[in-house]
């Protein structure tokens, strides 16, 4: 089943918030279902243009299984124990999920992303913010950021991470092609012990320290790095503009 809550409020403690138009939403949710879909919110009944100083925070609770599609102009999502895809976007505001299926994408213009027990292959976008996640079995990812840090843990598979302006703490196991890049900022990569993958690692305008088993080729001290590690494996390409690479 399903079970959808709102609160109803002003957007701010001195707004002219029509009380009327509070009422009138109160007494006709703007709530559809057309077979299995359930749309909650309407821009044309209860968007910013219609109600104006009035906000609406949703709470929908629904079965495990479900796939969700969440849009906001301006908010925080939550979501949590989902074990289908969840599509989340938001033009200004923070993302926060605690257990989501593969073939998930989320995204907010300007927030942070924390992400905790995804699933499979992810696609995460922020405009401008920072991206954490943790506590995950991620096998395929594609993250980018305009601006701010990203760090993520327990990775697998390919990932393409990618910051115009910020640092990337990125582990785990390459086991298809990975990226790593940005603009300006520093990057800290740390492989499980036992992968394998061909190295090539440069700092435009920084040095390299690497404790990575060798034969590695390049000048540390001069940004280039490259070789197999542990025997080779796909190519792991680690690139930062202006500042230091870290190897582990």
């Amino acid at each position: 089943s399903v079970q959808i809550s709102a609160d109803i409020h002003k957007n701010n403690w001195h707004s002219m918030a029509n009380t009327d138009d509070m009422k009138n939403v109160a007494a006709n949710p703007p709530i559809h279902q057309t077979g299995n879909g359930i749309h909650v919110g309407d821009t044309s009944t209860c968007g910013a243009n219609v109600l104006h100083n009035i906000d609406i925070d949703y709470e929908i609770s629904v079965p495990k299984t479900a796939t969700l599609v969440v849009k906001s102009n301006s908010g925080t999502i939550h979501v949590d124990s989902i074990t289908g895809f969840v599509h989340a976007g938001t033009g200004s505001g923070d993302i926060f999920v605690n257990g989501i299926g593969t073939n998930s994408w989320l995204a907010t213009s300007s927030g942070n992303l924390d992400i905790q027990g995804a699933h499979g292959t992810l696609l995460a976008k922020i405009g401008a913010g920072n991206l954490n996640i943790h506590d995950s079995d991620v096998t395929d990812a594609l993250l980018e950021l305009g601006s701010g840090n990203i760090t993520a843990t327990n990775l697998k598979g390919g990932v393409r991470a990618i910051t115009g302006k910020g640092d990337l703490t990125m582990a785990g196991s390459p086991t298809s092609e990975w990226e790593l890049r940005t603009s300006n900022g520093a990057i800290h990569f740390q492989s499980d012990p036992n992968a394998k993958f061909e190295l090539d690692a440069e700092a435009g305008a920084g040095t390299i320290d690497s404790t990575l088993p060798s034969p590695l080729s390049g000048h540390i001290t001069s940004g280039v790095l490259r070789g197999p590690v542990r025997g080779g494996g796909p190519d792991v390409r680690i690139f930062t503009g202006n500042g230091n690479i870290t190897l582990q």
